[in-house]
């Protein structure tokens, strides 16, 4: 089995790019699946940060062609604010249950401080596994350390300093995100509880912060250089240069 890591960037600017439209429909089909087993019929897994975002897909390729094994996607806070759409972490917040008024004020925060600042902020999520691969733990823990090297490489190599996440309690990827120096987001010192988005019908979520990696995420990320340096990346990120004014004038 041959592993390949595949990088869409900013699909819409870049969608006559060789092959992005057929990268992004393995990710859509990768949506699809994945969260239909999980995620009531209601729920729509792609919205517009997936076109102006990054999605990093984990694939193999055998006798049988291309499968998409794995796949997540990050989208820069810079990003939003030049397209005028807002940052996911501020809108899981704001659409959430009771009780995530600290939440959001907290993320609120975080993001005018980094806009103040000018540092890059990014978030992660929509992380999906091919239904088809869950049978095979091996396979499933080999998607999610290159899940991390990915998400090192990525930030590193773009100096992207502060990234928010969101762990799913139930598919414990609240624990997955610790392991890579994620914590629970804080609220003036105060870590903040788990919380319900209602739209999804996900009972337990963890909003998540991270400001540098761990140890072990450095090591993994180390173990699987070789797959990043080899990746099929399809356009590039629009961009982090043409931002800065869309980041002046918002500040």
């Amino acid at each position: 089995m041959s592993l390949f890591i595949v990088e869409l960037n900013s699909a819409f600017r870049n969608w006559l790019e060789p092959e992005m439209q057929s990268y992004f429909m393995k990710m859509v089909e990768l949506k699809r699946k994945g969260y239909a087993k999980n995620y009531p019929i209601h729920y729509m897994p792609v919205d517009t940060t997936d076109f102006i975002g990054s999605h990093h897909l984990i694939c193999k390729e055998d006798e049988n062609g291309v499968m998409v094994l794995a796949g997540f996607r990050t989208v820069l806070l810079e990003q939003c604010v030049f397209y005028k759409i807002p940052f996911p972490a501020v809108v899981i917040t704001s659409k959430a249950g009771q009780g995530t008024e600290k939440h959001l004020q907290a993320v609120m925060d975080l993001v005018e401080n980094a806009m103040i600042n000018r540092t890059k902020m990014i978030f992660s999520g929509s992380w999906t596994i091919n239904p088809e691969v869950k049978s095979d733990p091996e396979l499933v823990q080999v998607a999610k350390d290159v899940t991390t090297a990915i998400l090192y490489w990525h930030q590193t190599e773009n100096d992207i300093k502060d990234g928010l996440a969101l762990g799913v309690v139930r598919a414990k990827t609240d624990v997955h995100f610790c392991e890579q120096g994620y914590s629970p987001i804080k609220h003036e010192g105060q870590i903040l509880s788990t919380f319900e988005v209602l739209d999804v019908d996900c009972k337990e979520v963890r909003l998540m912060h991270k400001i540098s990696f761990t140890e072990k995420a450095y090591l993994i990320a180390v173990k699987y250089r070789h797959l990043w340096d080899r990746k099929i990346s399809i356009g590039r990120i629009y961009g982090i240069d043409e931002f800065d004014d869309g980041m002046s004038n918002a500040a």
